[in-house]
């Protein structure tokens, strides 16, 4: 097995006290995989408490005022985006999960990500993919809560492009998309 660069890709508001636990868990439990790890957080109080923490790269989210379900959408894809960007920067494949999400076994992220690397897959994700689209989920479902990239595919293919890309997501949330569907659609569009 290719001894592969992991990134994990951790996105957070205001739970703080989760990402010190998967930290303590990266640190103690994980055996085989020393990660890069990138937290993007959106809750200034929050990220500042971070900041105290061994993590690689902390990355100031927009803490989008939310009013409605539509913004906290808005403000998930900040988070979502920034994490995984950061980490894809700084590895071969990234992992993202939410903080309050932890992952115990660092072996089976490397038997995922050697399956991935052995048949040219570029995204992992747990989900009903194309067997379910709806106006919440219009390319797919795909969970947001954890998945898998290529680190390379994330920056060759643009699958986060700031430029006019903030654009395409609010008509998205406008429409009614949730978080799933946002990232069923921007993995869609970039990937086969």
């Amino acid at each position: 097995m290719k001894d592969y660069k992991i990134g994990v890709a951790i996105s957070v508001y205001n739970k703080g006290k989760f990402v010190a636990t998967n930290l303590n868990v990266i640190k103690n439990v994980w055996k085989d995989v020393k990660p890069f790890v990138a937290v993007s957080c959106n809750d200034s109080d929050t990220r500042r408490k971070l900041e105290k923490y061994d993590i690689d790269e902390l990355v100031a989210g927009i803490d989008y005022e939310v009013n409605s379900k539509k913004d906290l959408r808005l403000r998930q894809y900040d988070t979502i985006k920034k994490s995984v960007s950061a980490a894809a920067n700084n590895s071969d494949y990234v992992i993202h999960w939410h903080a309050d999400a932890f992952a115990l076994n660092d072996k089976a992220i490397l038997d995922l990500v050697n399956y991935m690397e052995e048949n040219n897959i570029y995204f992992a994700g747990r989900g009903f993919w194309k067997n379910h689209v709806s106006i919440k989920q219009p390319s797919g479902d795909v969970d947001d809560h954890f998945f898998v990239l290529n680190a390379r595919h994330v920056i060759e293919s643009g699958l986060y492009n700031d430029s006019d890309q903030i654009d395409e997501v609010r008509t998205l949330i406008d429409a009614g998309a949730c978080s799933e569907g946002i990232l069923g659609y921007l993995i869609s569009k970039v990937t086969k």
